[in-house]
């Protein structure tokens, strides 16, 4: 009788996660992390493969990161505002289907006008990044605390699956030059190359939700759950000082990895004349998921404050050794490495930053508003890889960059480092001084033990 009772118990909500659990939460997040590298690649592809403007595509791609903004706030408070029988997070897994549907329509652009061509690549992108991408980030912290009662678990789950998930995409993107490089500026063979990434990642994108339930169905799916309106919800958010903090640390982070990410292929294609070199470069993130196994003891010994610092510090290190890259890979591989490290606190243990944001929020303001918390540094991506676009596209237009030309002029080749080194220092910077102003931890055992009180008189009273 007591193993039929432990069946029927989700297994998320066990005191210790089954074995199988790990790889198969990690599925959806390997499926993000390669939409991630694929749609990196759309600047280089509207540039180099459809002839179009930088300037224009950098424009356009701005105007949807900033629209993007708006929308991470709307799917965040309407996952608050989600009560089913699957769940408040978990139906909004379907997402990622839709989300490759659209990557493939992306990248293979038909054979339109010029302006045909930018209206396709404007619908396209939305598509992919204002509302795929955004439901499937937006609803994934919630999803994880639904899933996962247990904080220690939650903090274990996030590690092991990191580094699961940081194994595969590395993988992928070591491989992912070799492919773009074959592809060249064939249309036919970038939409053929997409098609064999998406299809099956749009089914892996799904096993998470077949198979893994939130512990707490019961509680989501009640019939009379308090609403909350949106307007209630900014307030709140707004009081709660840590997720603005945490916020622009990541904000600034993901505009300096935007034009690290934008600029490389530039970077490698011109400066060092390899675009397949950019693979060797790839070899160093498998530094992030050792990182990642040994982040719950780094955490428990000094804190995610230092952990928070000392990734801020790393992220200014790796762009700063690329000044002295002098077309030298190993130089350019020590960067990567560097950047692999920088990485982890900010990127990869994001969750447990925002779960210390939702408890203190929570603390602050005694209303929940998970959804929208866990938006927020989707909020902040988007919006900073928009910024990092339109800048870069201005920049390289302004220089009088020309992707139909194979050699550069001056001009050109000086803005090409310095959106690849300059300005990442500068943003890396301002992230430390932020970094250094998050100190929730110092109350969270206050701010725990106080909700579990409020959690407990609330039960009594119903």
């Amino acid at each position: 009788m007591k193993e039929r009772t432990k069946e029927r118990v989700p297994a998320g909500a066990r005191a210790k996660l089954p074995v199988w659990f790990y790889p198969l939460w990690s599925t959806n997040g390997i499926v993000m992390s390669l939409s991630a590298i694929v749609i990196g690649y759309a600047t280089f592809y509207c540039t180099d493969v459809l002839g179009l403007n930088v300037g224009i595509v950098g424009i356009l791609m701005l105007i949807i990161r900033f629209s993007d903004g708006v929308t991470d706030l709307l799917v965040g408070h309407a996952i608050d505002n989600t009560h089913t029988r699957l769940g408040q997070a978990r139906p909004y897994e379907i997402s990622v289907v839709f989300l490759w549907i659209f990557m493939i329509a992306f990248y293979s652009t038909p054979g339109f006008s010029t302006t045909g061509k930018y209206i396709w690549i404007f619908i396209m992108y939305f598509m992919v990044t204002a509302v795929c991408q955004t439901i499937a980030y937006g609803e994934n912290p919630v999803y994880l605390m639904n899933a996962v009662p247990d904080a220690n678990n939650r903090n274990k789950l996030v590690s092991i699956s990191g580094a699961i998930m940081m194994v595969a995409s590395i993988a992928f993107g070591i491989i992912a030059p070799q492919f773009i490089d074959a592809a060249g500026s064939s249309s036919a063979a970038w939409r053929q190359l997409i098609i064999a990434i998406g299809v099956p990642c749009a089914i892996l994108g799904v096993v998470r939700m077949i198979f893994i339930k939130e512990a707490n169905v019961k509680a989501t799916s009640a019939e009379k759950e308090e609403k909350i309106d949106f307007k209630t919800s900014i307030k709140v958010l707004g009081q709660n000082k840590y997720i603005l903090i945490f916020s622009v640390v990541y904000f600034l982070y993901q505009f300096a990895l935007g034009f690290t990410n934008t600029m490389g292929t530039y970077y490698f294609k011109y400066y060092i004349g390899d675009i397949g070199a950019q693979s060797f470069m790839g070899v160093a993130m498998f530094f992030t998921p050792i990182l990642l196994l040994i982040a719950p003891a780094l955490i428990k010994k000094f804190g995610t404050r230092k952990v928070l610092i000392g990734g801020s510090v790393f992220g200014i290190l790796s762009p700063v050794v690329r000044l002295f890259c002098n077309k030298n890979l190993i130089i350019l591989f020590i960067s990567s490495v560097f950047s692999a490290v920088a990485m982890v606190p900010v990127a990869m243990l994001l969750s447990i930053y925002i779960f210390e944001c939702m408890e203190y929020g929570e603390w602050k303001s005694n209303i929940r508003i998970d959804g929208i918390i866990s938006c927020m540094n989707s909020v902040a991506a988007k919006v900073a890889l928009g910024l990092s676009s339109v800048v870069a596209g201005l920049v390289l237009n302004v220089a009088h960059y020309d992707g139909t030309l194979e050699v550069q002029s001056a001009g050109a080749m000086t803005a090409i480092h310095l959106l690849y080194t300059w300005i990442p220092i500068a943003l890396g910077v301002v992230a430390l001084i932020f970094a250094f102003r998050y100190d929730v931890e110092k109350q969270l055992p206050e701010i725990r033990a106080e909700l579990a009180q409020r959690h407990a008189d609330a039960e009594a009273a119903d």
